[in-house]
């Protein structure tokens, strides 16, 4: 269940983290109950769609049996159980994200599904992701 994966192997599995080796050793049944849910949760979010704009990074084991997911650069706490309804209530969340042109660190969603908490960032703007980087054809070096 351990192993060292390098970028060609991470980039063709679903990475999971946040199993700690003793855990497993201690009780092999509980951790490989965890994996398989964390998987289940992962193609559930494949099958969502989210997964085109939001590409997933990998799943994580996080304390208290909640999963998390990496989301490029965006951390997304889904807690436990409710998964279709808390894909949708992320797919809100996103929604009201790209209206106001934000981003987010991470979103932790509320166990209730009444709520999330959201810590956004600027999205990056074409504009702002051009400046510096290549100059308009024709210019001059000065």
């Amino acid at each position: 269940a351990f192993a060292l994966a390098d970028s060609d192997e991470a980039a063709r599995h679903t990475l999971v983290t946040g199993m700690d080796r003793a855990l497993y050793e201690d009780d092999p049944e509980s951790a490989q109950a965890r994996v398989r849910e964390a998987l289940a949760v992962a193609r559930r979010y494949a099958r969502s769609p989210l997964a085109d704009p939001h590409p997933l990074s990998n799943v994580h084991l996080g304390e208290g049996e909640r999963i998390e997911l990496q989301l490029g650069k965006t951390r997304i706490v889904l807690g436990y159980g409710n998964w279709n309804k808390k894909l949708v209530q992320l797919g809100r969340v996103f929604h009201r994200l790209g209206e106001r042109h934000m981003d987010a660190a991470y979103i932790l969603l509320s166990e209730d599904l009444d709520r999330a908490i959201v810590k956004e960032v600027p999205k990056a703007s074409a504009i702002s992701a051009r400046l510096g980087v290549a100059k308009p054809e024709g210019a001059e070096s000065r």
